[in-house]
């Protein structure tokens, strides 16, 4: 197997109704299986001195770098949808959405049930606008045919 391009990979959001949502200008991507995870000491005086211990929950973020997709003053639908669901009204039960993602060359979607943080926007005299937020899982991964 060959290397694989990062460019390769779709990521897309639910529009609430079902369909989801091309999140459109991605220039980087960081998905973190490290995140969120948390652990228990199970060691003892029996132990003598070697660490023990369990994984007792495990989680995970994706953080989408994008430049800011905007034509005639509209953002671009799945941006616009991310910005909505990581905006101040969508707390609680109402902050969930369903993300998913996956390579061109795959036959199924990475699907999570997950809650958007906006991160920075800005940019410097002769950049681009940048858009960051981060995808964080709530429950299990699953799976859905393309």
């Amino acid at each position: 197997m060959g290397a694989v391009s990062a460019r390769d990979w779709i990521f897309q959001i639910n529009d609430g109704s079902g369909n989801y949502l091309e999140i459109t200008k991605i220039q980087t991507w960081d998905l973190d299986k490290g995140a969120n995870n948390e652990e228990a000491d199970a060691g003892s005086n029996d132990s003598d001195g070697v660490y023990e211990g369990f994984v007792m929950q495990r989680g995970a973020t994706m953080q989408l770098d994008a430049l800011h997709d905007m034509v005639a003053g509209v953002v671009a639908p799945g941006q616009a949808r991310v910005e909505a669901m990581s905006g101040d009204i969508a707390v609680g039960a109402a902050s969930l959405t369903m993300f998913r993602w996956r390579h061109i060359s795959e036959a199924l979607w990475r699907v999570w049930t997950c809650y958007v943080m906006a991160g920075g926007r800005g940019g410097g005299h002769n950049d681009l606008g940048s858009w960051t937020h981060t995808f964080t899982k709530s429950g299990p991964e699953t799976t859905a045919a393309v």
